[in-house]
């Protein structure tokens, strides 16, 4: 037969290996690419002709096939089928790294003529030089070195010889690599084929190596002919072009892992290019951006750390080899304000003790931001443990002067902390003549809330120029300010900011006074045009969706009721500015001001952004919102919380701090505020009332969240009677439509109530759930059980229509008025009990809003939950697409985007605990419709209160201080975020 079975197919693509180098991707996998039927028809004789394949991640399956070509020596007609396919354009590219490896595989396993002169064919058939043809072929020499081997005399040696002869110059192999990228190896069996042609030949091919020595590279020096040729790389690292920094940095490894090992013969030569890498460290400030991280056992012993910056190592070597010299040289790198890296900090305290503060006080004062706030963080970190108080604080009060707003804060928290003397130190710096400098003082003072610093900062607060200190200043003393201003207050305010020349000009052109709306106060006069400016130029100060402190007085004083206008021409004049970033505080403006006219305007504002992926500004839209705090915004900011709760997770979580922030002003919980949104339509209880002509009807909310109706003779009628009028059933029609959006909103919420173990007390849990007409059929859709604590049920019962409480018996419950209500996760009830329940509400044909006793509940017994990270799912592989899909259907979101648009971990957030699960993946895909080999990873769970950036590193082992114990979750958290991960789809044949 002239073309293959499907059998023979399908056991082609479920072999392990392909070759040395690539695995198959599996059966299950390559059935689900849209190329593997017509490939199989061609494959079999179905179709003549290969229909033209379609781009797919997945076409990489295709490499499997080459399991159905035997030896490359001699290909069969039907094997020749296999090769027609890779000449489609679309693999045809890709081909040669398929193909490449498995004749050199073939080639190594029989070295023979005929052999050889086939790879040669197909290589020259790639369009390959001489050259390139040869370094496919030297690989063979890479096979021999993982064996152990020597490359036996034969046709492939006498190729290799000859061509290096013919050449009169080095030619070097390379191996394919997974990412089909040609890399320079160091063989060793190919350097003694060298041997056999010139020395001048190991020379060069030694100094190629030195980019990969390593420590089995070094035993083969040192062992090989008796060490002969410790003497030739000696020569070789001695010799060297001192502008060549990429040689300087390489003879620099190799001579610091020789000294290592044969410090007497090397320690000339390690001092030298340690110098000549700090010269050239020293006047090329882009080296530090760059640098090479590699280790060295005398200073991981030392420190502790694995990894060390070259610069590092060359400081270590210099001082330990030429000490005067080393000095020096230190001077003048802080001089020339080169970046200096925490470890070689470590290593001058190692060297110089107490002496090195006096270098370390001119780093923190030379380096300034190029450091970032992480590089002092870890700095002081250092510092705390090798130091006392009054040598590192003496260095804090230096970063006063440093630029960067996130270090100064950074060093005020500090300084706070540790300084007795910070505040009066800080008071003292009110009065220096850099605003900068007043800014750090500020900063301290703004952490430090005494009677003495509110003084000084009220003696300079209508004085400081500087507007970001100001505002530190102003919000240090917020709370000692007057919660009324009168108009005197107000007045002094308004005439200091303007002594301060503040008010000279409209805070932007485009805000002329005289064109803007007017704005009235509550005695019906119209504000001044000073008052108008002076407000915008506050609002001006803010960077993100908050009120301010000075411009709340004047909001005080207005009529918010005519405001509208005002408000709504902002939003005009934001969007006609494009929604510029900077000039977001006109939304903050906006809604402090607005009605339900302006929430409207801010809602289909925020959609906007969403819809052209301006997630940011998003935020703030959602920020505003909360900011403008009518139920009715309220309820959107609440709706975006749970609608972004995954995709677009950043505009969720914004919307949940926005809530956090609302619930805080009013003094109430974020689930309190929730509650207070749920409309109830003008309802009376259950019920709406209204009349038609002569005749009384009464609305209601029936069990399928459709509005009904009942007559007087509580009839109930299919519709609306038809007498109504256009206005009266307009009204209904618009109810009906927000029940439904009402709905979508509160069944997730109730749902995530129950995972999050919500309480209410009996008489809130009353006035929720019996009094509004929505969230009483959620009443009779639950579970619900009093609780004694935390997790010890009282009683369990359900909600009548009539609103009676039953149990699971049917007989009419009693609760008292101090009892705690929730609702019932399946994991807290007995089987028997739990069984009960189930077929109550069978019986009953009670409709679940969600699946709340019918959940998966996970197998906690193999589990250990004594540790910090578990690692029974690493490794496992998942369907295509089934690992994101199934999370995201259970409330995790995506994490961050790796290389090549791959995440890296899903993530389910306990916004009230602050505490997210962290389930590491491979292979899928940040986009939808697209992937790779889905496995998933180790799955762990974080302090969020420990953490200090949204994409936290990702911990190195249990020990982490981020990590929580999995015994010290809250229960139904962790069986959820088990059952969600426990629901992924796997594939069906596991790789080996």
């Amino acid at each position: 037969m002239n073309t293959f079975t499907i059998e023979e197919i399908e056991q082609a693509l479920s072999q392990t290996k392909i070759n040395e180098f690539y695995f198959s991707q599996g059966l299950v996998e390559s059935k689900s690419s849209v190329n593997y039927a017509p490939i199989v028809d061609y494959l079999t004789g179905v179709t003549p002709v290969l229909n033209s394949l379609q781009q797919d991640h997945k076409l990489y399956f295709c490499k499997s096939l080459l399991n159905l070509i035997g030896s490359i020596e001699k290909i069969s007609a039907k094997e020749q089928l296999v090769l027609n396919v890779f000449n489609d354009p679309l693999l045809q590219p890709i081909f040669p790294y398929f193909l490449n490896p498995k004749m050199i595989n073939d080639l190594y396993l029989n070295p023979s003529s005929e052999i050889l002169h086939t790879v040669q064919t197909f290589l020259r058939q790639q369009g390959l030089n001489a050259d390139d043809e040869f370094s496919v072929i030297a690989t063979v020499s890479v096979y021999y070195d993982q064996q152990g081997l020597e490359i036996p005399d034969g046709v492939v040696k006498n190729y290799l010889l000859n061509a290096l002869r013919n050449k009169g110059h080095l030619l070097y192999p390379y191996h394919m690599s997974m990412s089909f990228a040609p890399q320079v190896a160091w063989v060793k069996s190919y350097f003694k084929l060298l041997e056999e042609i010139d020395s001048q030949f190991t020379e060069e091919y030694i100094e190629a190596g030195l980019f990969f020595l390593d420590d089995e590279l070094i035993r083969f020096f040192m062992e090989y002919k008796s060490g002969s040729y410790i003497k030739v790389i000696e020569k070789i690292l001695q010799q060297y072009d001192r502008e060549d920094v990429e040689m300087i940095r390489a003879k620099l490894i190799s001579a610091s892992r020789f000294y290592q090992v044969i410090p007497d013969r090397f320690g000339s030569i390690v001092k030298s290019v340690s110098y000549d890498y700090l010269v050239k460290y020293r006047s090329d400030a882009s080296m530090a951006r760059w640098e090479h991280r590699i280790p060295e056992t005398s200073l991981q012993e030392l420190l502790h750390i694995q990894q060390f910056p070259l610069s590092t190592v060359a400081v270590h070597y210099l001082f330990t080899l030429n000490h005067t010299k080393a000095s020096e040289l230190i001077k003048h790198l802080i001089e020339r304000k080169a970046f200096v890296d925490v470890r070689t900090i470590m290593v001058l305290h190692h060297h110089l003790g107490n002496e090195a503060f006096e270098y370390i006080e001119q780093i923190v004062e030379y380096i300034g931001a190029a450091g970032g706030v992480d590089y002092y963080r870890e700095l002081f970190s250092y510092l705390q443990k090798i130091s006392t108080a009054e040598k590192y604080i003496y260095v804090l009060w230096k970063m006063g002067m440093n630029k960067s707003n996130q270090i100064k804060t950074f060093a005020a928290e500090l300084l706070a902390a540790n300084d007795p003397e910070a505040e009066t130190k800080a008071i003292a710096l009110l009065d220096h003549k850099k605003g900068e400098v007043r800014l750090f003082g500020a900063k301290i003072l703004s952490l430090l809330s005494s009677a003495n610093s509110k003084r000084a900062i009220l003696n300079v607060l209508h004085k400081e120029q500087n507007d970001a200190a100001r505002d530190l200043l102003l919000e240090s003393i917020s709370s000692s300010l007057p919660a009324d201003a009168d108009d005197a207050f107000i007045q002094q305010m308004i005439e200091g900011a303007a002594q301060r020349g503040k008010l000279q000009k409209p805070v932007e052109e485009f805000l002329d006074e005289s064109k803007l709306a007017p704005l009235y106060k509550a005695d019906g006069t119209a504000a001044t045009p000073e008052t108008i400016r002076f407000f915008l130029y506050r609002m001006s100060r803010l960077n993100k969706m908050q009120s301010d402190t000075e411009g709340n007085y004047i909001i005080q004083t207005l009529d918010k009721a005519k405001a509208a206008p005002f408000a709504l021409q902002l939003l005009q004049l934001y969007k006609e500015k494009h929604f510029k970033p900077e000039h977001k505080y006109l939304l903050a403006a906006a809604a402090l001001l607005g009605n339900d006219e302006v929430t409207d305007k801010l809602r289909t504002i925020t959609n906007t952004w969403i819809e052209e992926g301006r997630y940011k500004m998003a935020e703030y839209g959602v920020g505003a919102l909360a900011l403008q705090g009518s139920d009715k915004a309220l309820r959107w900011v609440e709706w975006y919380s749970r609608k972004y709760r995954s995709k677009k997770a950043n505009v969720g979580a914004a919307a949940l701090t926005a809530l956090e922030q609302a619930a805080e002003e009013l003094n109430i919980s974020t689930h309190e505020l929730g509650d207070r949104i749920v409309p109830d339509f003008g309802f009376d209880g259950l019920y709406k009332s209204f009349t038609i002509g002569n005749e009384e009807y009464r609305a209601f909310i029936d069990s399928k969240f459709k509005l009904a109706f009942f007559n007087e003779d509580n009839k109930q009628l299919k519709a609306i009677p038809a007498a109504a009028d256009a206005a009266l059933k307009e009204e209904f029609k618009a109810i009906a439509k927000e029940v439904r959006d009402v709905v979508k909103s509160q069944s997730p919420r109730m749902e995530y109530y129950l995972i999050v173990q919500r309480r209410w007390s009996f008489a809130a849990w009353q006035a929720f759930f019996l009094n509004n007409p929505v969230m009483f059929i959620y009443a009779t859709k639950l579970v619900w059980a009093v609780y004694a604590n935390e997790h010890t049920i009282e009683t369990t019962f359900t909600c009548n229509e009539d609103s009676s409480l039953i149990d699971v018996n049917h007989d009419e419950v009693s609760i008292p008025e101090e009892a705690m209500i929730g609702m019932v996760h399946p994991t807290q009830l007995a089987p028997a009990v739990l069984q009960q329940w189930q077929q109550f509400l069978f019986d009953e044909k009670v409709d679940q809003v969600f699946p709340q006793l019918d959940r998966k509940i996970p197998d906690l017994s193999a589990i250990n939950l004594h540790t910090t990270i578990l690692h029974q799912y690493e490794g496992r592989h998942m369907q295509t697409g089934s690992i994101r899909s199934t999370l995201e259907r259970y409330g995790w979101h995506k994490g961050p985007t790796g290389d090549g648009g791959m995440l890296e971990s899903m993530r389910l957030l306990y916004f009230e605990k602050k505490l997210e699960a962290i389930l590491e993946v491979e292979g899928v895909g940040a986009g939808y419709g697209w992937g790779m080999d889905e496995k998933l990873g180790r799955l762990y769970v974080i302090d969020k209160t420990k953490t200090t950036t949204r994409w936290d590193t990702y911990p190195k082992n249990e020990e982490d201080e981020k990590l929580v114990a999995f015994d010290q979750l809250p229960p139904i958290f962790m069986s959820e975020m088990l059952a969600a991960i426990e629901a992924i789809k796997q594939v069906e044949t596991a790789k080996s």
